[in-house]
């Protein structure tokens, strides 16, 4: 008799358990968010794996409370069309660069690149410490954009300068060039004589190969190397004063952002911020070994010498002193990155062992 009432008891007991945990399921089930977002880029690019990475790491930090279905571009909206679907509501969190939409946001160039200045520990340092998040954000309240600036997702390592058919090691190196590029860079080039293409890059091996292009520039060395530029162009060009780094775009909805509780936002940025740690120290190395890659395909890699970017630097830099004197925003993120660069490298001259 005492046994079967402690049976009955022990069966009593594992049916409460069992009932509490279907509970406690349900009710977290009811409570996991799910937000619907698209990466600019195709899956087979380090910048879409970064995302993939953040998304990753949401799910993980949150225990599933959160979950970022990460898409890549052209899924749900057209490629390079993810700020404008952030705004509508289409999207809820895009993963991209802020650095093609110039006809719309032209100081976008000085937010998702840097042009003779910072390099990506500098970068960081600016947005989080100098203000820069403060004008990316800036950016978009001005156009009335509703989207909320959260930390880059990544950040790109110094680019190359491009590759071409023929050496380029002095200026006049550029006259007649015909050449794939954008921004202020593509600007520098027309006034070197060039003639500037903009296409996309899967169109890029095509054009080299048909000669409708003589040069290109893309993105950093591993990322290029995806793209088997290497077995048309023989010359590589460094260092890519261009973008010589530059953070990657994390946009939300505002009104998904100000619906997440307190510590899904913290975790959000914390996943964030490993994503760009892990972008940095993976890139350099890969880049590293890219670089390595090139040399065994029989592709020179070209340095240019310090006196060639010296000429380089005052011609970007009247580029964009005449940008900057025709718009106040454009000439305010400018000075704030000139004014942050100094002061970095006068330290990062005190601490030099060299």
């Amino acid at each position: 008799m005492q046994g079967k009432r402690v049976s009955n008891l022990l069966i009593g007991f594992f049916v409460s358990v069992t009932f509490l945990l279907t509970f406690v399921n349900i009710a977290n089930a009811e409570k996991r968010i799910v937000w619907k977002a698209q990466c600019a880029f195709s899956t087979g690019l380090p910048y879409y794996k970064h995302a993939s990475y953040f998304a990753d790491k949401v799910k993980e930090m949150s225990n599933g409370r959160l979950i970022i279905e990460m898409n890549a571009g052209g899924s749900i909206v057209p490629v390079f069309s993810e700020q404008e679907a952030v705004h509508r509501g289409a999207i809820d969190l895009t993963c991209t660069t802020p650095n093609y939409i110039r006809g719309k946001f032209p100081e976008c160039v000085l937010i998702g690149s840097s042009m003779f200045l910072f390099k990506e520990q500098e970068f960081m340092a600016w947005l989080e410490y100098g203000g820069g998040y403060d004008f990316w954000q800036e950016m978009y309240d001005r156009k009335n954009y509703k989207v909320k600036v959260l930390p880059a997702y990544c950040y790109y390592g110094g680019e190359t300068l491009g590759w071409y058919r023929k050496p380029v090691r002095d200026l006049e190196d550029f006259n007649g060039i015909k050449y794939r590029t954008c921004g202020e860079w593509g600007e520098v080039v027309e006034r070197l004589g060039g003639s500037v293409v903009t296409i996309p890059g899967g169109e890029l091996y095509t054009a080299l190969e048909r000669g409708t292009l003589d040069a290109v520039e893309m993105s950093h060395p591993s990322l290029d190397r995806g793209l088997g530029l290497y077995e048309i162009c023989k010359y590589n060009l460094y260092p890519g004063i261009h973008q010589y780094s530059g953070p990657m775009e994390t946009l939300v909805n505002p009104k998904k952002w100000a619906e997440l509780p307190e510590d899904l936002k913290a975790i959000v940025k914390a996943a964030l911020h490993s994503s760009t740690v892990r972008s940095i120290t993976k890139t350099i190395i890969e880049d590293a070994e890219a670089v390595e890659f090139f040399k065994t395909k029989g592709v020179e890699i070209i340095k240019l010498s310090p006196e060639v970017l010296d000429k380089l630097r005052k011609i970007t830099f009247e580029v964009l002193d005449e940008h900057a004197a025709k718009d106040p925003f454009y000439n305010k993120i400018l000075q704030s990155k000139r004014n942050f660069h100094a002061k970095w490298q006068k330290y990062m001259e005190v601490r030099s062992i060299n």
